[in-house]
């Protein structure tokens, strides 16, 4: 009998996950500049590491993307790799947070408040933050100009309940980014359906 069409080959995905295509940031007419790839150790000492330039690792830089911290004022539209430069400060807010001397203290004790005059390098620092805490699997959830959620440019609405106001179109946009950026961590994620509470107190209370 005659062979039928080839059919077209499909790939086995867990479910929830999200497929992440290639970042559409990357200028291919840009000059081929080969650089190390970014890793924890750059970060977590920084100072052995000041000024040298390392690439965000393909994976990293597409979850980076996804959550909309790739943005064109880093100017990465002229990059064909988007790449990072180490400041002494990125050690300083990488061990606060996430060495492994402090991964067992609670997230009160490990918060951090980056502060600086305007150019100062705070979002870039901030953004390596994120592409280190992606490579530890962590859920990242990105803010990209907070100033958009207390100047009215974003539609809010009062919750008669707990008397306060929502943005809800502003943050049902940045849980799917949060998404489709962290689907593999978020799958590891179980809820404890008891302590889910519904209400002016509600809290959500989960483990991995």
């Amino acid at each position: 009998m005659p062979k039928g069409p080839p059919q077209p080959k499909t790939t086995q995905r867990t479910p929830g996950t999200v497929e992440l295509k290639p970042a559409p940031f990357r200028n291919l007419d840009a000059k081929l500049v080969m650089r190390d790839e970014l890793e924890i150790r750059h970060l977590v000492y920084a100072e052995r590491h000041v000024g040298e330039v390392f690439a965000f690792p393909d994976g990293i830089a597409n979850r980076l993307d996804a959550l909309g911290m790739l943005t064109e004022k880093y100017g990465f539209q002229y990059m064909r790799k988007p790449m990072s430069m180490i400041r002494p400060n990125t050690g300083l807010v990488a061990r606060q947070l996430l060495s492994q001397d402090v991964v067992h203290l609670g997230t009160k004790d490990r918060r951090v408040v980056v502060a600086g005059k305007g150019g100062s390098g705070k979002s870039f620092i901030l953004l390596q933050i994120a592409a280190m805490a992606l490579m530890q699997d962590y859920v990242v959830i990105a803010v990209p100009r907070g100033m958009d959620l207390v100047d009215n440019r974003t539609a809010y609405l009062l919750d008669e309940t707990t008397m306060r106001y929502k943005q809800t179109e502003y943050m049902a946009n940045m849980l799917a980014r949060t998404r489709r950026a962290c689907a593999e961590s978020l799958n590891e994620v179980n809820l404890i359906e008891s302590n889910l509470i519904v209400g002016a107190n509600a809290q959500t209370t989960s483990h991995r």
